[in-house]
């Protein structure tokens, strides 16, 4: 919208003119009292920051004060041009060479009344609101309704993750000796917890890690909240957790007779609580044991000789699917046997009662 159709004669704000005429220096004829409508080519998408949707209500409380304000000042000024109607001519011929000369730049002299002013002249110069007022409008009333609470919105947060940090024995399997997790993924303002039962009762966490104590098989999930916002679960671990050794429950010694064949089983390690177990020989043991990592049984390499070797020791390692090792220290003593054949030193016969007596150097058993 022109100058012209609003039939507004712009003032040019020239210092030098005599005071007496500083103060005429607009006569315009109010438009109607009404909104103008919203000009298409100004009707743009919102600029990137603005909620919308958030402002609606407020958005439309802020165009009717500025409606107000814009009606309020296009009053005064039609009063004020009224009051100024003998004004020489050629001083308004004056002041309208003088606002084209200076590129229009008086304009906002028509309208004066608050955050109207530039709303107006955007207004007037396009045939209708532009669209900066419109946004610029939506933008206060949006904020206005985040200052408010009544707009904001809650986002969902992702779900975490939870990893086992060790898993003792043999990895993958699931069973460790000791069940320490570390929880990622965790967002800014939100609270975690955690389920050790595969999501049906929750404990609270804290920092970004969490240990279960007692023996058992669980399955852990965790989560985290934002308001009132709870994520979705995360990925399950199932963990048995077994932090007690086995017990050995066999016997610290053995024995086995010299010249005993090779390659027999001198003892057999046992367990009393536990059924996966393996059976091994700790580093140090004597060279000529062996044990079947199964059955727990120890074999002697060659044959035992009491006078080459009378002992053996050897460390029995049992270990449990989680990790855990219990030992026994064993000695093995080889036993002694006569291995020399008695000699015969006399012979004697006794023809009366029929008899012979021999005599050995040792006594037969």
């Amino acid at each position: 919208m022109s100058f012209e159709d609003q039939d507004i004669q712009p003032t040019a704000l020239n210092a030098e003119r005599p005071a007496q005429t500083e103060a005429a220096e607009a006569e315009a004829q109010p438009a109607p009292s009404e909104m103008p409508m919203v000009a298409q080519a100004e009707l743009v998408p919102a600029p990137e920051g603005i909620q919308v949707a958030d402002a609606s209500g407020e958005a439309e409380l802020l165009f009717d004060a500025l409606e107000e304000e814009a009606e309020e000042a296009e009053e005064e000024a039609y009063e004020e041009s009224e009051s100024e109607e003998e004004a020489s001519v050629e001083e308004d011929t004056q002041v309208e060479a003088d606002a084209d000369a200076s590129g229009e730049a008086s304009a906002e002299a028509t309208v004066e009344a608050g955050g109207a002013e530039a709303a107006g002249g955007a207004a007037a110069s396009s045939g209708g609101i532009s669209s900066a007022w419109i946004w610029g409008g939506l933008a206060v009333a949006g904020g206005a309704a985040a200052a408010g609470g009544g707009g904001s919105t809650t986002k969902t947060p992702e779900p975490p993750t939870v990893t086992l940090d060790t898993d003792s024995g043999i990895a993958g399997d699931g069973i460790t000796s000791a069940a320490t997790f570390t929880v990622g993924g965790l967002e800014n303002n939100t609270s975690w917890e955690y389920s050790t039962d595969g999501g049906s009762t929750w404990t609270a966490g804290s920092g970004s890690s969490l240990e279960i104590a007692a023996d058992g098989d669980y399955t852990v999930v965790v989560r985290q909240t934002r308001g009132q916002k709870v994520s979705e679960n995360s990925a399950s671990i199932d963990v048995t957790l077994d932090a007690s050794a086995p017990a050995i429950g066999s016997s610290d010694t053995a024995n086995i007779d010299e010249n005993a064949d090779a390659d027999s089983v001198v003892y057999t390690a046992s367990v009393e609580d536990a059924t996966d177990v393996t059976f091994s020989l700790k580093e140090g043991s004597d060279e000529a044991l062996s044990i079947d990592s199964a059955s727990g049984a120890v074999t002697l390499a060659g044959s035992p000789d009491h006078e080459t070797q009378s002992s053996y020791a050897f460390t029995v390692v049992a270990t449990d699917a989680a990790g855990n090792a219990s030992e026994q220290a064993v000695t093995l003593t080889v036993n002694d046997l006569d291995e020399i054949p008695p000699e015969v030193q006399s012979v004697a016969g006794d023809s009366a009662t029929d008899t012979v007596t021999v005599t050995f150097n040792e006594a037969l058993s």
